[in-house]
Protein backbone atom coordinates (compact mmCIF):
# COMPACT_ATOMS: atom_id res chain seq x y z
CA UNK A 1 0.00 0.00 0.00
CA UNK A 2 3.28 2.16 0.56
CA UNK A 3 4.22 1.86 -2.82
CA UNK A 4 1.08 2.55 -4.51
CA UNK A 5 0.36 5.83 -2.13
CA UNK A 6 4.12 6.83 -3.30
CA UNK A 7 3.54 6.21 -6.98
CA UNK A 8 0.61 8.31 -6.86
CA UNK A 9 1.96 11.74 -5.07
CA UNK A 10 4.69 10.90 -7.61
CA UNK A 11 2.22 11.52 -10.33
CA UNK A 12 0.81 14.50 -9.18
CA UNK A 13 4.14 16.34 -8.45
CA UNK A 14 4.44 15.49 -12.04
CA UNK A 15 1.52 16.38 -12.80
CA UNK A 16 1.55 19.23 -11.28
CA UNK A 17 4.66 20.42 -12.47
CA UNK A 18 3.59 20.21 -16.10
CA UNK A 19 0.78 22.41 -15.23
CA UNK A 20 2.95 25.07 -13.87
CA UNK A 21 4.94 24.95 -17.17
CA UNK A 22 2.19 24.90 -19.94
CA UNK A 23 -0.99 26.36 -18.10
CA UNK A 24 -2.32 27.71 -21.58
CA UNK A 25 -2.47 24.10 -22.65
CA UNK A 26 -3.02 21.78 -19.46
CA UNK A 27 -5.76 21.44 -17.30
CA UNK A 28 -5.58 19.89 -13.80
CA UNK A 29 -8.11 18.96 -11.53
CA UNK A 30 -7.93 16.86 -8.62
CA UNK A 31 -10.82 15.22 -7.22
CA UNK A 32 -12.59 13.11 -4.43
CA UNK A 33 -15.51 11.16 -4.33
CA UNK A 34 -18.24 8.36 -3.37
CA UNK A 35 -20.67 6.46 -4.98
CA UNK A 36 -22.55 3.50 -4.11
CA UNK A 37 -23.59 0.83 -6.62
CA UNK A 38 -25.41 -2.91 -5.88
CA UNK A 39 -23.07 -5.96 -7.06
CA UNK A 40 -24.71 -9.67 -6.29
CA UNK A 41 -26.63 -8.33 -3.99
CA UNK A 42 -24.53 -6.50 -1.95
CA UNK A 43 -24.22 -2.82 -2.08
CA UNK A 44 -20.58 -1.64 -2.31
CA UNK A 45 -19.76 1.99 -1.18
CA UNK A 46 -16.57 3.45 -2.77
CA UNK A 47 -14.65 6.32 -1.75
CA UNK A 48 -12.18 7.67 -4.40
CA UNK A 49 -9.29 10.84 -5.13
CA UNK A 50 -8.60 11.25 -8.42
CA UNK A 51 -6.10 13.20 -10.79
CA UNK A 52 -7.93 14.60 -14.23
CA UNK A 53 -5.32 16.70 -16.63
CA UNK A 54 -6.41 17.87 -19.97
CA UNK A 55 -3.96 18.44 -22.22
CA UNK A 56 -4.67 20.31 -25.84
CA UNK A 57 -2.30 21.27 -28.77
CA UNK A 58 -3.61 22.53 -31.84
CA UNK A 59 -6.60 20.41 -32.71
CA UNK A 60 -5.50 17.32 -30.51
CA UNK A 61 -6.97 17.23 -26.80
CA UNK A 62 -6.42 14.43 -24.31
CA UNK A 63 -8.32 13.89 -20.84
CA UNK A 64 -7.04 11.79 -18.39
CA UNK A 65 -8.98 10.16 -15.22
CA UNK A 66 -6.51 8.80 -12.85
CA UNK A 67 -9.06 7.36 -9.96
CA UNK A 68 -7.67 5.45 -6.86
CA UNK A 69 -11.01 4.36 -5.39
CA UNK A 70 -11.28 2.73 -1.53
CA UNK A 71 -14.08 0.34 -0.23
CA UNK A 72 -15.31 1.36 3.08
CA UNK A 73 -18.03 -0.16 5.34
CA UNK A 74 -17.28 -3.96 4.41
CA UNK A 75 -14.47 -6.54 6.37
CA UNK A 76 -11.83 -4.76 6.95
CA UNK A 77 -13.81 -1.48 6.92
CA UNK A 78 -11.05 0.44 4.34
CA UNK A 79 -9.64 -1.62 1.61
CA UNK A 80 -8.27 -0.58 -1.60
CA UNK A 81 -10.74 -1.04 -4.46
CA UNK A 82 -7.80 -3.42 -6.56
CA UNK A 83 -11.03 -4.23 -9.46
CA UNK A 84 -9.83 -0.97 -10.99
CA UNK A 85 -6.44 -1.40 -11.18
CA UNK A 86 -5.51 -5.30 -11.88
CA UNK A 87 -6.75 -7.23 -14.34
CA UNK A 88 -8.73 -10.52 -13.57
CA UNK A 89 -6.83 -13.09 -15.33
CA UNK A 90 -8.80 -16.30 -15.89
CA UNK A 91 -6.59 -18.65 -17.10
CA UNK A 92 -9.51 -20.91 -18.13
CA UNK A 93 -10.05 -18.19 -20.66
CA UNK A 94 -8.73 -17.35 -24.11
CA UNK A 95 -6.39 -14.78 -24.57
CA UNK A 96 -8.65 -12.98 -26.56
CA UNK A 97 -10.74 -12.93 -24.11
CA UNK A 98 -8.44 -11.73 -21.06
CA UNK A 99 -6.96 -9.17 -23.24
CA UNK A 100 -10.55 -7.91 -23.31
CA UNK A 101 -10.35 -7.57 -19.95
CA UNK A 102 -7.36 -6.00 -19.99
CA UNK A 103 -8.38 -2.87 -22.86
CA UNK A 104 -11.64 -2.66 -20.55
CA UNK A 105 -9.54 -1.50 -17.69
CA UNK A 106 -7.30 0.72 -18.59
CA UNK A 107 -8.79 2.31 -21.84
CA UNK A 108 -10.84 4.07 -19.67
CA UNK A 109 -8.13 5.50 -17.75
CA UNK A 110 -8.49 8.31 -20.89
CA UNK A 111 -11.81 10.12 -20.78
CA UNK A 112 -11.15 11.38 -24.26
CA UNK A 113 -8.15 11.36 -26.91
CA UNK A 114 -9.45 13.44 -29.95
CA UNK A 115 -8.43 15.45 -32.88
CA UNK A 116 -10.75 18.04 -34.32
CA UNK A 117 -13.97 18.80 -33.89
CA UNK A 118 -17.64 16.92 -34.44
CA UNK A 119 -18.52 18.34 -37.81
CA UNK A 120 -15.08 18.80 -38.97
CA UNK A 121 -13.78 17.42 -42.22
CA UNK A 122 -11.68 15.04 -39.78
CA UNK A 123 -12.84 13.88 -36.78
CA UNK A 124 -11.87 11.24 -33.89
CA UNK A 125 -12.52 10.38 -30.12
CA UNK A 126 -11.33 7.96 -28.40
CA UNK A 127 -13.29 7.95 -24.54
CA UNK A 128 -16.46 8.49 -23.37
CA UNK A 129 -19.15 9.26 -25.99
CA UNK A 130 -21.99 11.25 -24.19
CA UNK A 131 -24.19 11.73 -27.54
CA UNK A 132 -23.69 10.61 -30.56
CA UNK A 133 -25.72 10.14 -33.75
CA UNK A 134 -25.11 8.49 -36.78
CA UNK A 135 -26.28 9.77 -40.39
CA UNK A 136 -30.16 10.79 -40.16
CA UNK A 137 -30.78 9.16 -36.52
CA UNK A 138 -32.52 6.44 -38.00
CA UNK A 139 -30.89 3.33 -36.13
CA UNK A 140 -28.38 5.38 -33.61
CA UNK A 141 -29.79 8.52 -32.10
CA UNK A 142 -28.13 10.03 -29.16
CA UNK A 143 -26.53 7.06 -28.28
CA UNK A 144 -23.92 7.26 -25.10
CA UNK A 145 -21.55 4.39 -23.78
CA UNK A 146 -21.48 6.77 -20.09
CA UNK A 147 -24.83 5.68 -18.65
CA UNK A 148 -22.92 3.06 -15.73
CA UNK A 149 -20.78 5.74 -14.48
CA UNK A 150 -19.17 5.50 -12.09
CA UNK A 151 -20.16 1.86 -11.76
CA UNK A 152 -18.77 1.00 -15.29
CA UNK A 153 -16.06 3.46 -17.38
CA UNK A 154 -16.82 2.32 -20.90
CA UNK A 155 -14.31 3.60 -23.64
CA UNK A 156 -15.84 4.11 -27.23
CA UNK A 157 -14.37 5.34 -30.84
CA UNK A 158 -15.85 7.37 -33.43
CA UNK A 159 -13.94 8.70 -36.29
CA UNK A 160 -15.32 10.99 -39.13
CA UNK A 161 -13.60 11.55 -42.42
CA UNK A 162 -15.50 13.94 -45.09
CA UNK A 163 -14.04 13.79 -48.39
CA UNK A 164 -13.70 17.68 -48.10
CA UNK A 165 -10.58 16.89 -45.89
CA UNK A 166 -8.70 15.64 -49.18
CA UNK A 167 -10.34 18.48 -51.27
CA UNK A 168 -12.80 15.93 -52.85
CA UNK A 169 -16.53 16.48 -51.62
CA UNK A 170 -18.11 13.73 -53.20
CA UNK A 171 -18.06 11.36 -50.73
CA UNK A 172 -17.62 10.78 -46.45
CA UNK A 173 -17.49 8.71 -44.06
CA UNK A 174 -18.73 8.23 -40.59
CA UNK A 175 -17.57 5.23 -37.92
CA UNK A 176 -18.41 4.37 -34.43
CA UNK A 177 -17.46 1.80 -31.78
CA UNK A 178 -19.48 1.84 -28.74
CA UNK A 179 -17.06 -0.08 -26.73
CA UNK A 180 -13.45 -0.79 -27.99
CA UNK A 181 -12.85 -3.67 -25.13
CA UNK A 182 -15.80 -5.73 -26.03
CA UNK A 183 -16.12 -4.40 -29.86
CA UNK A 184 -20.00 -5.43 -29.19
CA UNK A 185 -21.63 -2.09 -30.46
CA UNK A 186 -20.71 -1.03 -34.30
CA UNK A 187 -21.37 1.23 -36.78
CA UNK A 188 -21.12 3.27 -40.11
CA UNK A 189 -22.08 5.14 -42.65
CA UNK A 190 -20.56 5.77 -46.06
CA UNK A 191 -21.75 8.34 -47.89
CA UNK A 192 -21.96 10.60 -51.16
CA UNK A 193 -23.00 13.92 -52.46
CA UNK A 194 -23.53 13.03 -56.27
CA UNK A 195 -23.89 16.52 -57.11
CA UNK A 196 -20.90 18.65 -55.70
CA UNK A 197 -19.60 19.71 -58.64
CA UNK A 198 -23.32 22.05 -59.11
CA UNK A 199 -22.85 25.82 -58.62
CA UNK A 200 -26.24 25.90 -56.12
CA UNK A 201 -25.70 25.17 -52.37
CA UNK A 202 -28.92 23.35 -51.82
CA UNK A 203 -27.96 20.63 -55.11
CA UNK A 204 -24.30 20.24 -54.21
CA UNK A 205 -25.10 19.52 -50.76
CA UNK A 206 -27.55 16.78 -50.91
CA UNK A 207 -26.21 13.42 -49.70
CA UNK A 208 -27.07 10.05 -50.44
CA UNK A 209 -26.00 7.76 -47.89
CA UNK A 210 -25.79 3.64 -46.61
CA UNK A 211 -25.93 2.93 -43.09
CA UNK A 212 -25.20 -0.38 -40.90
CA UNK A 213 -25.23 -0.81 -36.91
CA UNK A 214 -24.70 -3.64 -35.17
CA UNK A 215 -24.62 -5.31 -31.32
CA UNK A 216 -22.50 -8.58 -31.23
CA UNK A 217 -22.95 -9.27 -27.94
CA UNK A 218 -26.57 -7.55 -26.62
CA UNK A 219 -25.49 -9.15 -23.04
CA UNK A 220 -21.95 -8.02 -22.84
CA UNK A 221 -22.85 -5.63 -19.83
CA UNK A 222 -24.60 -7.96 -18.31
CA UNK A 223 -22.73 -8.16 -15.09
CA UNK A 224 -23.77 -4.56 -14.11
CA UNK A 225 -27.35 -5.20 -14.58
CA UNK A 226 -30.40 -5.64 -12.52
CA UNK A 227 -32.17 -8.25 -15.14
CA UNK A 228 -30.09 -10.10 -17.32
CA UNK A 229 -30.22 -12.37 -19.92
CA UNK A 230 -31.61 -16.30 -19.53
CA UNK A 231 -29.80 -17.45 -22.69
CA UNK A 232 -27.00 -16.24 -24.74
CA UNK A 233 -28.43 -13.92 -27.11
CA UNK A 234 -27.62 -13.88 -30.98
CA UNK A 235 -26.48 -10.47 -32.42
CA UNK A 236 -28.74 -7.91 -33.77
CA UNK A 237 -27.91 -6.11 -37.03
CA UNK A 238 -29.81 -3.02 -39.16
CA UNK A 239 -28.66 -1.75 -42.29
CA UNK A 240 -30.56 0.85 -44.05
CA UNK A 241 -30.04 3.73 -47.04
CA UNK A 242 -31.07 7.60 -46.80
CA UNK A 243 -31.01 11.06 -48.68
CA UNK A 244 -30.68 14.12 -46.93
CA UNK A 245 -31.46 17.37 -48.54
CA UNK A 246 -30.91 20.46 -47.05
CA UNK A 247 -33.85 22.74 -48.52
CA UNK A 248 -32.88 25.92 -46.55
CA UNK A 249 -29.51 26.07 -45.90
CA UNK A 250 -29.64 29.56 -44.27
CA UNK A 251 -27.68 30.24 -40.88
CA UNK A 252 -31.49 32.30 -39.54
CA UNK A 253 -33.45 29.61 -40.95
CA UNK A 254 -31.98 25.92 -41.76
CA UNK A 255 -34.49 23.20 -43.28
CA UNK A 256 -33.12 19.64 -43.83
CA UNK A 257 -35.40 17.04 -45.57
CA UNK A 258 -34.31 13.67 -44.78
CA UNK A 259 -35.81 9.88 -45.67
CA UNK A 260 -34.58 6.45 -44.94
CA UNK A 261 -35.12 2.77 -45.94
CA UNK A 262 -34.69 0.90 -42.88
CA UNK A 263 -33.79 -2.91 -42.58
CA UNK A 264 -33.38 -4.87 -39.15
CA UNK A 265 -32.06 -8.69 -38.85
CA UNK A 266 -33.90 -9.62 -35.29
CA UNK A 267 -33.36 -13.51 -34.11
CA UNK A 268 -37.27 -13.01 -32.76
CA UNK A 269 -38.25 -12.87 -37.23
CA UNK A 270 -37.60 -15.01 -39.42
CA UNK A 271 -37.88 -12.04 -41.86
CA UNK A 272 -36.26 -8.63 -42.42
CA UNK A 273 -38.26 -5.70 -40.03
CA UNK A 274 -38.71 -2.88 -42.47
CA UNK A 275 -39.73 0.45 -42.31
CA UNK A 276 -39.54 3.58 -44.86
CA UNK A 277 -38.99 7.08 -42.53
CA UNK A 278 -39.22 10.62 -43.35
CA UNK A 279 -39.21 14.21 -41.86
CA UNK A 280 -37.91 17.16 -41.25
CA UNK A 281 -34.78 19.06 -39.11
CA UNK A 282 -33.31 21.90 -38.41
CA UNK A 283 -32.16 25.29 -36.63
CA UNK A 284 -33.49 28.99 -36.03
CA UNK A 285 -30.95 31.73 -35.79
CA UNK A 286 -28.71 29.04 -34.33
CA UNK A 287 -30.10 29.18 -30.87
CA UNK A 288 -33.51 27.24 -31.41
CA UNK A 289 -33.63 23.24 -32.82
CA UNK A 290 -36.26 21.06 -33.90
CA UNK A 291 -37.10 17.54 -35.86
CA UNK A 292 -40.18 16.10 -36.96
CA UNK A 293 -40.17 12.66 -38.26
CA UNK A 294 -42.79 9.35 -39.08
CA UNK A 295 -41.96 6.18 -39.04
CA UNK A 296 -44.23 3.60 -41.52
CA UNK A 297 -42.77 -0.20 -39.89
CA UNK A 298 -43.72 -3.71 -40.75
CA UNK A 299 -43.09 -7.15 -39.96
CA UNK A 300 -41.83 -5.92 -36.25
CA UNK A 301 -39.79 -3.12 -36.79
CA UNK A 302 -38.31 -1.26 -33.69
CA UNK A 303 -37.80 2.70 -34.31
CA UNK A 304 -34.34 3.85 -32.81
CA UNK A 305 -33.12 1.24 -31.66
CA UNK A 306 -29.82 2.80 -30.38
CA UNK A 307 -30.65 5.54 -27.91
CA UNK A 308 -29.14 7.07 -25.08
CA UNK A 309 -30.22 4.62 -22.58
CA UNK A 310 -29.43 1.83 -24.62
CA UNK A 311 -26.41 0.34 -22.23
CA UNK A 312 -29.22 0.39 -19.61
CA UNK A 313 -32.21 -1.29 -21.46
CA UNK A 314 -30.19 -3.88 -23.68
CA UNK A 315 -32.78 -6.61 -22.43
CA UNK A 316 -36.01 -4.80 -23.19
CA UNK A 317 -35.18 -3.62 -26.55
CA UNK A 318 -33.87 -6.74 -27.46
CA UNK A 319 -37.20 -8.83 -26.24
CA UNK A 320 -39.44 -5.90 -26.93
CA UNK A 321 -42.44 -6.43 -29.47
CA UNK A 322 -41.92 -4.45 -32.54
CA UNK A 323 -44.27 -2.22 -34.64
CA UNK A 324 -46.31 -3.42 -38.09
CA UNK A 325 -47.90 -1.60 -40.06
CA UNK A 326 -51.67 -2.76 -40.00
CA UNK A 327 -52.44 1.51 -39.86
CA UNK A 328 -49.53 1.99 -37.36
CA UNK A 329 -47.00 4.76 -37.29
CA UNK A 330 -44.35 6.37 -34.60
CA UNK A 331 -44.46 9.84 -34.72
CA UNK A 332 -41.70 11.53 -32.86
CA UNK A 333 -40.47 15.26 -32.59
CA UNK A 334 -38.21 17.46 -30.39
CA UNK A 335 -37.64 20.81 -30.00
CA UNK A 336 -35.25 22.58 -27.59
CA UNK A 337 -33.01 25.95 -27.74
CA UNK A 338 -29.59 26.64 -26.72
CA UNK A 339 -28.59 30.22 -25.43
CA UNK A 340 -26.26 32.30 -23.48
CA UNK A 341 -23.47 29.93 -24.86
CA UNK A 342 -24.84 26.77 -24.30
CA UNK A 343 -25.41 28.08 -20.20
CA UNK A 344 -29.21 27.72 -20.60
CA UNK A 345 -30.11 24.49 -22.45
CA UNK A 346 -33.55 23.06 -22.87
CA UNK A 347 -34.46 20.05 -25.19
CA UNK A 348 -38.24 17.70 -25.38
CA UNK A 349 -38.66 14.76 -26.78
CA UNK A 350 -41.81 13.88 -27.55
CA UNK A 351 -42.72 9.98 -29.95
CA UNK A 352 -45.00 7.21 -29.71
CA UNK A 353 -47.30 4.96 -31.39
CA UNK A 354 -50.03 6.38 -34.07
CA UNK A 355 -52.76 4.65 -35.26
CA UNK A 356 -56.96 5.24 -36.76
CA UNK A 357 -55.76 8.23 -38.75
CA UNK A 358 -53.65 9.85 -36.23
CA UNK A 359 -56.75 9.73 -33.44
CA UNK A 360 -55.23 6.86 -31.45
CA UNK A 361 -51.60 7.29 -29.16
CA UNK A 362 -50.21 4.39 -27.83
CA UNK A 363 -47.32 4.07 -25.71
CA UNK A 364 -46.10 7.21 -25.93
CA UNK A 365 -42.99 8.93 -24.32
CA UNK A 366 -41.50 11.55 -23.14
CA UNK A 367 -37.75 12.50 -22.33
CA UNK A 368 -37.12 16.53 -21.16
CA UNK A 369 -33.45 17.85 -20.55
CA UNK A 370 -32.36 21.15 -18.83
CA UNK A 371 -29.25 22.29 -18.36
CA UNK A 372 -27.90 25.21 -16.47
CA UNK A 373 -24.86 26.52 -16.76
CA UNK A 374 -21.61 27.64 -14.72
CA UNK A 375 -21.98 31.18 -16.53
CA UNK A 376 -25.58 32.16 -15.97
CA UNK A 377 -25.48 30.57 -12.30
CA UNK A 378 -21.50 30.55 -10.77
CA UNK A 379 -22.60 28.83 -7.67
CA UNK A 380 -24.79 26.29 -8.24
CA UNK A 381 -25.50 25.15 -11.72
CA UNK A 382 -26.87 21.46 -13.09
CA UNK A 383 -28.02 19.31 -16.17
CA UNK A 384 -31.51 17.68 -15.17
CA UNK A 385 -33.08 14.62 -17.23
CA UNK A 386 -37.04 13.10 -16.68
CA UNK A 387 -37.91 10.53 -19.15
CA UNK A 388 -41.83 9.33 -18.59
CA UNK A 389 -43.32 5.95 -20.50
CA UNK A 390 -46.78 5.22 -20.73
CA UNK A 391 -47.59 1.87 -21.53
CA UNK A 392 -51.12 1.42 -23.28
CA UNK A 393 -54.01 3.84 -24.95
CA UNK A 394 -53.36 7.32 -23.97
CA UNK A 395 -56.71 8.27 -24.24
CA UNK A 396 -56.01 12.30 -24.42
CA UNK A 397 -53.79 15.16 -23.96
CA UNK A 398 -55.35 15.53 -20.71
CA UNK A 399 -54.34 12.46 -19.20
CA UNK A 400 -50.78 12.69 -21.10
CA UNK A 401 -50.02 15.92 -19.52
CA UNK A 402 -51.29 14.07 -15.77
CA UNK A 403 -49.76 11.12 -16.65
CA UNK A 404 -46.45 13.57 -16.71
CA UNK A 405 -46.93 14.90 -13.47
CA UNK A 406 -46.87 11.66 -11.94
CA UNK A 407 -43.64 10.17 -12.17
CA UNK A 408 -44.81 7.07 -10.04
CA UNK A 409 -44.58 4.40 -12.56
CA UNK A 410 -41.96 3.65 -15.84
CA UNK A 411 -40.41 7.01 -15.50
CA UNK A 412 -36.59 8.27 -14.49
CA UNK A 413 -35.56 11.37 -13.09
CA UNK A 414 -31.99 11.87 -13.28
CA UNK A 415 -29.90 15.41 -11.53
CA UNK A 416 -26.37 16.37 -11.35
CA UNK A 417 -25.92 19.53 -9.38
CA UNK A 418 -22.89 21.06 -9.00
CA UNK A 419 -21.65 23.76 -6.19
CA UNK A 420 -18.64 25.81 -6.23
CA UNK A 421 -16.75 27.82 -3.66
CA UNK A 422 -13.50 28.90 -4.72
CA UNK A 423 -11.52 26.32 -5.76
CA UNK A 424 -13.52 23.92 -5.04
CA UNK A 425 -16.30 22.41 -7.21
CA UNK A 426 -18.31 19.22 -5.55
CA UNK A 427 -20.89 17.50 -7.79
CA UNK A 428 -23.61 15.83 -5.99
CA UNK A 429 -25.74 13.28 -8.85
CA UNK A 430 -29.15 11.83 -8.08
CA UNK A 431 -31.11 8.91 -10.22
CA UNK A 432 -34.50 8.07 -9.50
CA UNK A 433 -36.11 4.70 -11.20
CA UNK A 434 -39.65 3.94 -11.12
CA UNK A 435 -40.67 0.20 -13.07
CA UNK A 436 -44.23 -0.19 -14.46
CA UNK A 437 -45.44 -1.21 -10.62
CA UNK A 438 -43.88 1.98 -9.36
CA UNK A 439 -40.93 -0.04 -7.17
CA UNK A 440 -38.17 2.33 -6.85
CA UNK A 441 -34.48 2.14 -7.54
CA UNK A 442 -32.12 5.09 -6.38
CA UNK A 443 -27.99 5.86 -6.88
CA UNK A 444 -26.51 8.60 -5.52
CA UNK A 445 -23.19 9.51 -5.72
CA UNK A 446 -21.04 12.88 -4.76
CA UNK A 447 -17.67 13.46 -6.05
CA UNK A 448 -15.41 16.67 -5.25
CA UNK A 449 -13.05 18.79 -7.43
CA UNK A 450 -9.61 21.14 -6.18
CA UNK A 451 -9.39 22.80 -9.52
CA UNK A 452 -5.72 23.49 -9.55
CA UNK A 453 -5.55 24.96 -13.42
CA UNK A 454 -8.12 28.18 -11.74
CA UNK A 455 -5.35 28.44 -9.11
CA UNK A 456 -2.89 29.15 -11.41
CA UNK A 457 -4.74 31.40 -13.86
CA UNK A 458 -5.24 33.82 -10.63
CA UNK A 459 -1.69 33.39 -9.63
CA UNK A 460 -0.65 34.56 -13.17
Amino acid sequence: MKTKCTVFLILCVLLFGSTTALYSNVGLNMGFSYSSFVEDEETIHLAGISVKPDFSFGNWGVGLDTTFNFRIGGDPAFQFFSEDWVPDWDEDASLVQNLRGVAGLYLPIFRYVRYGHKGDNLYGRIGMLDEYTLGTGVFMDRYANTMLLPQKRISGLVVDLDGRFFNFPYVGLETVIGNLAETDVLGARLFSRPFAFVDFPVVRSIQVGASYVTDRNPAALDAYMDTQFTEDPEAVSMFGADMLVPLLPFALFSLDLFADAAFQAHPANEDLSRAFRTGIRGKIIELANYTLDLTIPSNGYKPYYFDKRYDLNRLDKYTADGLDSDDQYFLRGSAGFDLFDENLVVDILLQGEVANGFKKVENPSMTAYLKVGEDLMPFFFFDAYYTKHFTGEVESLDKFIDGILEPGINSTIEVKGNMRYKLFLTTIGISITYDEVGERTVRTSIAGDLQLDRLLGFLQ
